[in-house]
């Protein structure tokens, strides 16, 4: 966690590294990893786009995520279509 001290106005001052982690952070949120993946690959970041140094651990777990990231998207794709089917029209009348 980050540890912040208080300027003379009482806005927290944090140093410039907790900046970079923050940031790290919001990358590794936009790219969609959950905060517990994140919290599990932060301490092998470096710098703001970030880079790994590839520990074992963040390997690992990041290598899953393509694969998870693939089976979502399959499931969002069969959702799409079952909800598209329940939209178009019907060809004729039922019986």
């Amino acid at each position: 966690m980050f540890e912040a001290g208080r300027g003379p106005n009482g806005y927290r001052d944090y140093d410039e590294g907790a900046v970079v982690t923050g940031r790290q952070v919001r990358a590794l949120l936009d790219a969609g990893l959950s905060t517990e993946l994140i919290r599990a690959v932060l301490p092998c970041a470096r710098g703001e786009a970030p880079e790994f140094d590839m520990c074992v651990d963040p390997r690992a777990i990041l290598g899953r995520e393509p694969a998870a990231s693939d089976e979502q998207i399959g499931t969002l794709r069969r959702s799409r279509g079952t909800l598209a089917g329940y939209l178009s029209p019907t060809t004729g009348p039922s019986s």
